[in-house]
C-alpha cells in the first residue's frame, strides 16, 4: 500500500478508528468530511485534518490519477448517505471501495451499488466494492490464523463474538 492513498469518506466515531488502523500501518490518507462539528472533533481526536464540504465538493477539486488502483475510499458516513456516496465515488472512477455496514438503508440500496459495479465492469473497470466485516483484520484474528498456519493449518474451530445489540438497539440513530 506504499503507494496508495485512501479517501476515508466520513469524520464520525468510525473514521475515527479507522484513522488509528490507517496511522498505525503508515498509510497515507485524506479525510473527507460534510459537518464542520465532526471534522472538528475529528481532527482534535485524531491530529489529522479534515476536507469540509462533503463528498461532492472533494471530487470536484480531485481527479483520480492516471493508475486510479491507487485510490481505496473507505465510507464511514451514516446510514442514509452511505448508497449514495458509493455510487458517487464508483461514478468516479474509485474502483476500489470498503463500504461500511450496513451498506445502505434496504436491499434496493444494495442492489442498486452491486448494479453500478456490475456497469463498470462492462467497461472493463477491475472493481473491488466490501462490506465492512472487518473483524478478518484484527491483530488478534491475523495472529491466530499465522499460529494456525504455523502448526499445519485449522482443521475446526469454534468462535464467538459478543456484539451487545441489546445496547446498540437503543442507541439513537439517525432517520431513514
Amino acid at each position: 500500500m506504499a503507494d496508495q492513498v485512501v479517501w476515508l469518506v466520513g469524520a464520525g466515531v468510525h473514521a475515527a478508528e479507522y484513522a488509528k488502523v490507517l496511522k498505525n500501518l503508515n498509510v497515507k490518507f485524506e479525510v473527507i468530511g460534510r459537518g464542520a462539528e465532526s471534522a472538528a472533533k475529528f481532527e482534535t481526536n485524531t491530529g489529522h485534518p479534515v476536507h469540509l464540504g462533503g463528498l461532492d465538493n472533494f471530487l470536484s477539486a480531485n481527479l483520480l490519477p492516471v493508475d486510479n488502483q491507487s485510490v481505496v475510499a473507505i465510507v464511514t458516513v451514516t446510514i442514509p448517505n452511505l448508497a449514495t456516496c458509493t455510487l458517487q465515488l464508483i461514478k468516479h472512477g474509485v474502483n476500489t471501495i470498503l463500504l461500511e455496514k450496513p451498506g445502505g438503508r434496504d436491499s434496493g440500496e444494495l442492489v442498486e451499488i452491486v448494479r453500478a459495479v456490475e456497469e463498470a465492469e462492462k467497461t472493463g473497470r477491475r472493481m473491488r466494492v466490501r462490506l465492512a466485516y472487518n473483524r478478518r483484520f484484527y491483530a488478534s484474528v491475523r495472529k491466530a490464523q499465522e499460529l494456525a498456519n504455523e502448526d499445519g493449518g485449522i482443521t475446526s474451530f469454534i468462535f464467538e463474538f459478543t456484539e451487545w445489540s441489546h445496547i446498540i438497539a437503543n442507541l439513537p440513530h439517525p432517520e431513514s
